[in-house]
C-alpha cells in the first residue's frame, strides 16, 4: 500500500506541510521542506534554527502521523479492540508538535470530566482507523466529528487545526489518501466555509451538519481532493 512508501511520505509530506503552513499564513519553501524531510535535517537543532519553528514542528507532526499509521498496520489485528488506548500517546505527541505551547495538554490525561469527554470523542475518531466504512460516510463522519469537538473548544483556538491532522491520518490509514490544498483561492474558500460552519453550530446548537450547505460543500471539496490523489497519484507509491 502507498503508505509503506518512503517516497510517499517524503513527497506528500512536503506538499502537505507546505499547504498547511499556507493555511496558517506562514511562508515557506516546499523544496526546503522536502530536503528537511528526506535528509532528516529537521532533527538537527542547528539546521532548525534557520527555519520558522512551525516548519520544524509540522514536519515532526507529519513524521508522527507516519509512525501512527505504520504502527497500526503492523499490529492491526491486535489493535482492533484497543486501538484507542494503545496509540493515544502518539496522538498526544501529535498535539505537542502542532501546539508546542502545550496549553491544553491536560485534556489528554483524562483527569477531569471535560478531559474524559474529549478523550471519549477523540477515541471514536481513532477507532475509525481500523473500522471499515465507505469512503463517503467516513469523510463526512470525520469532518462532522472535527466540528463537534471544535464547537466544544476543547483545545482552544487550535482545536480544528489539530483535528485536521487526525482526519488526514485516518484517511491515509484506510488507504484512501491525503487532501492537500495549495491554491490560494481554494484556501480562501475553505476559510469562508469554516467560519460559516462554526456560525451554524453556534446558532443551531445542532450536530446535524448535513443541514448546513457550507458543511456539505466542505465535505465535497475534501472528497474531491482525496479522490484526485487516489485516482491519479496513489499508484506511483505502490510497490510489490
Amino acid at each position: 500500500m502507498f503508505y509503506r512508501s518512503d517516497q510517499f511520505w517524503n513527497e506528500k509530506g512536503a506538499d502537505f506541510v507546505y499547504s498547511y503552513l499556507k493555511l496558517v499564513n506562514i511562508s515557506s519553501s516546499k523544496d526546503e521542506i522536502y530536503e528537511l524531510i528526506v535528509e532528516k535535517e529537521y532533527l538537527d537543532k542547528e539546521v532548525a534554527k534557520d527555519f520558522e519553528p512551525e516548519v520544524i514542528n509540522y514536519i515532526k507532526a507529519w513524521d508522527t502521523v507516519r509512525e501512527i499509521i505504520l504502527k497500526i498496520k503492523e499490529f492491526e489485528k491486535k489493535y482492533q479492540k484497543r486501538v484507542d488506548t494503545l496509540i493515544l500517546d502518539e496522538f498526544t505527541i501529535l498535539y505537542e508538535s502542532v501546539h508546542p505551547e502545550r496549553t491544553y495538554i491536560d485534556m489528554f490525561k483524562g483527569e477531569t470530566k471535560e478531559s474524559k469527554s474529549f478523550l471519549s470523542k477523540l477515541e471514536r475518531i481513532i477507532v475509525k482507523m481500523t473500522k471499515v466504512e465507505t469512503f463517503d460516510s467516513l469523510v463526512e463522519y470525520l469532518l462532522a466529528a472535527a466540528y463537534d469537538l471544535t464547537a466544544n473548544d476543547f483545545l482552544g483556538k487550535i482545536t480544528f487545526r489539530y483535528l485536521i491532522w487526525l482526519v488526514e491520518t485516518v484517511m491515509i490509514s484506510r488507504g484512501y489518501g491525503v487532501a492537500i490544498f495549495e491554491d490560494q483561492h481554494e484556501i480562501k474558500r475553505l476559510f469562508y466555509l469554516h467560519e460559516n460552519i462554526i456560525q451554524f453550530v453556534k446558532e443551531n446548537n445542532s450536530k446535524n451538519f448535513s443541514l448546513c450547505k457550507e458543511f456539505r460543500e466542505l465535505v465535497s471539496i475534501f472528497k474531491d481532493k482525496i479522490e484526485f490523489f487516489s485516482n491519479h497519484e496513489k499508484k506511483k507509491y505502490i510497490f510489490e
